[in-house]
């Protein structure tokens, strides 16, 4: 079977808990929607990076990381962890 620690170092992956439990590595796929509506529990925008004038954000559930530049005429469609 081949796992996501097959691929990946997860020691320092913040989301490695996406990837528990030795799963076939395409499993995180048909998780991912549940992990993201636990991760956001409580919050609808975190924005910590650099959002250009024209880049446009649409719905809830947007993370953008520390350090990381969404450029001109970007378009980032929720929910979205980037960075």
């Amino acid at each position: 079977m081949l796992t996501a620690k097959d691929f990946f170092d997860l020691s320092a992956f913040r989301h490695a808990d996406l990837f528990r439990n030795d799963k076939w590595v395409w499993q995180a796929v048909a998780d991912l929607g549940p992990y993201l509506d636990q991760w956001f529990a409580g919050r609808h925008r975190d924005i910590r990076g650099e959002i250009a004038d024209t880049a446009r954000l649409h719905g809830d559930h947007i993370y953008i990381g520390e350090g990381t530049v969404v450029e001109d005429g970007a378009c980032i469609v929720g929910p979205a962890i980037i960075g």
